[in-house]
């Protein structure tokens, strides 16, 4: 088994399906990142919220290989952080 990782930057929503086709889910709302955790039938299993960072913040979301456990990482985005942060293994 290995991990599961989508990465970009942040505006739109990125989404990992999980073996047991749980969606797990990050999106803009407002002024909030959201991380939602979804049956496939749309009943929310877990949401988490944090303040939106600055513009142009990049992000990476990481499934472990066992699936229970999930990270979000966030970076400013800017030109000498966003190499070394968001790059890194």
């Amino acid at each position: 088994m290995h991990p599961k990782s989508v990465r970009g930057p942040l505006g739109g929503w990125e989404q990992i399906v999980t073996r047991d086709d749980k969606l797990v889910r990050m999106e803009m709302i407002d002024a909030e990142i959201v991380v939602l955790v979804e049956t496939a039938n749309d009943e929310e299993l877990a949401r988490a919220a944090i303040p939106y960072p600055v513009q142009g913040a990049m992000h990476e979301l990481l499934l472990s290989a066992s699936e229970r456990y999930l990270a979000m990482f966030l970076c400013s985005g800017a030109a000498g952080h966003a190499a070394v942060e968001c790059d890194a293994g």
